[in-house]
C-alpha cells in the first residue's frame, strides 16, 4: 500500500543522504593527487616499486621473487580482473540493498561466494545473527 511506499521512499532518502554526506565528510583532509599506474614507462618507477614491494612480501612468505618483466605481465592482468570483480560485487551488493529496502525477510537474502578464475558461483541463505546481551540487558 501507500504506507509501504512511503517507508521505502523515506529509507531510500536516508540512505542517499548518508552516501552524499560521505562524499563531503572528509573535506578536512588534504586533497590527494591521483597517479595512473603505467607499467610500460620505465621512468616513473611504478614497476620498480611494485616489484620491490612484492618481493619483500614473497620473502616473508617463502615465495620465489619475481623480476620486473614478470611484474609487468601480472600487472597487465590485474586491472581487467579487478574491474570485472568490482562490477560483479557491486551488482550483487545492489541486489541485496534492494531486498533490504523492500523489507524482505532474511530468507530472501543471499551470501555469494565467487571465483571468476574457476569460474565458481555459490549462493547460500544467511542465518540470523546470534543475539547477545548488551547494555541494560537489551539484545
Amino acid at each position: 500500500g501507500s504506507g509501504s511506499d512511503d517507508h521505502i521512499d523515506t529509507t531510500l532518502s536516508l540512505l542517499l543522504d548518508k552516501l552524499n554526506g560521505a562524499k563531503t565528510g572528509a573535506s578536512f583532509l588534504p586533497r590527494l593527487n591521483l597517479a595512473d599506474f603505467e607499467k610500460d614507462d620505465e621512468s616513473n618507477g611504478h614497476v620498480a616499486f611494485i616489484t620491490a614491494a612484492s618481493n619483500l612480501r614473497a620473502m616473508s612468505y617463502g615465495i620465489p621473487p619475481a623480476d620486473a618483466m614478470e611484474t609487468r605481465r601480472i600487472a597487465g592482468r590485474i586491472v581487467p580482473a579487478m574491474i570485472t570483480t568490482t562490477g560483479l560485487v557491486s551488482a550483487l551488493s545492489c541486489l541485496e540493498i534492494v531486498k533490504m529496502l523492500m523489507g524482505l525477510p532474511l530468507g530472501m537474502y543471499r551470501n555469494a561466494f565467487v571465483s571468476l578464475a574457476l569460474p565458481f558461483f555459490a549462493f547460500t541463505a544467511p542465518v540470523p545473527a546470534e543475539e547477545v546481551m548488551g547494555v541494560n540487558g537489551k539484545t
